[in-house]
């Protein structure tokens, strides 16, 4: 694997692992006796995520060939 494909690699795992720690976070609640359940994470959860989708957008970007691929079809000789 070349140099330029490990960079969007190695992102896109940081940025699905972001998205499922934030998302974990977000949803982890702690049982209080005699209240509802308290989720004490949910703001840092939703940033988490957010960043997780921000990596994997940049991921995405870097991914794509800096110049588009163009077939050259030859033209055919006339009077040979």
């Amino acid at each position: 694997m070349s140099e330029n494909r490990n960079l969007p690699l190695m992102l896109s795992i940081l940025g699905i692992f972001l998205i499922a720690v934030g998302i974990g976070l977000a949803y982890f609640g702690v049982a209080v006796p005699q209240q509802p359940a308290v989720q004490p994470f949910v703001g840092l959860g939703v940033v988490l995520a957010l960043l997780g989708i921000i990596v994997l957008l940049v991921a995405f970007v870097k991914m794509r060939p800096k110049s588009p691929i163009r077939w050259r079809m030859k033209k055919p000789q006339m009077g040979q």
